[in-house]
């Protein structure tokens, strides 16, 4: 999943993993090249996993 933060306009990537999952080679360079062009990052496994990570790393939080 792809999008961006509404409040500053920084890119989010999400790669979404069911079960035990793992990033494929060019899942994980995509979001290491993300991640170096100042977007935010992540892998999820759950909503509230990527909640929690989104929330820890953004600074943002749903009231």
């Amino acid at each position: 999943m792809i999008g961006f933060c509404k409040c500053d306009g920084v890119f989010i990537g999400v790669e979404v993993k069911a079960g035990r999952e793992q990033l494929r080679p060019e899942q994980k360079q995509f979001l290491d090249e993300l991640k170096a062009a100042g977007g935010l990052a992540f892998v999820a496994h759950s909503f509230a996993q990527f909640q929690q990570s989104f929330e820890r790393r953004s600074g943002f939080a749903h009231p």
